[in-house]
């Protein structure tokens, strides 16, 4: 704990951004992977929202989570972030971790009910695309807060390139 308090702002959000990776490589991929790759599972869930709630997670929450954080990070040697920078920034993590958190919980929940009403249940597809279309929504909601916190992210960095453009082009000694 002492270590994480004496790091540099900037390395602290990159470590934000690696922790995320980490929880969603282990949530996304690791366990929803491995409850898909199961025989008896696949055979109801596979081609249902069960299958996006995974790729979602395990995608952009693994490398999309680790290529922003390392981008980030180099953008950050060859300029000289603000303390405004940074609060930007742990709010555009907050609100991309939020943002793939609601998305995945609810396509989650989306699938599990479209996979008993659809292949269990024996109901018509369209009825089943009428039940679940609130967690489809709430889906969509989730997909604008992590666009708010991407936007936010790339603006900020942005501006920081742009305010230090003479100094980000060169190669530091």
């Amino acid at each position: 704990a002492d270590k994480l308090r004496t790091l540099e702002p900037v390395e602290k959000i990159t470590f934000g951004f690696v922790l995320s990776s980490l929880f969603y490589h282990f949530t996304g991929a690791g366990l929803m992977g491995l409850f898909l790759a199961v025989p008896q599972i696949n055979f109801y869930a596979h081609g249902t929202f069960l299958t996006s709630a995974h790729a979602h997670l395990a995608l952009f929450g693994v490398f999309g989570f680790l290529a922003l954080g390392f981008s980030l990070r180099i953008i950050a040697i060859n300029t000289k972030p603000t303390k405004e920078f940074f609060h930007y920034t742990y709010l555009a993590v907050a609100l991309l971790n939020l943002g793939l958190l609601i998305m995945g919980i609810a396509l989650g929940l989306a699938g599990i009910v479209q996979t008993y009403l659809w292949r269990v249940a024996g109901w018509e597809f369209m009825e089943v695309a009428q039940v679940i279309r609130p967690y489809l929504l709430l889906r969509a909601i989730g997909g604008l807060i992590l666009t708010a916190g991407d936007l936010l992210l790339c603006c900020t960095m942005a501006v920081l390139i742009w305010k230090n453009k003479t100094h980000f082009f060169q190669i530091p000694p």
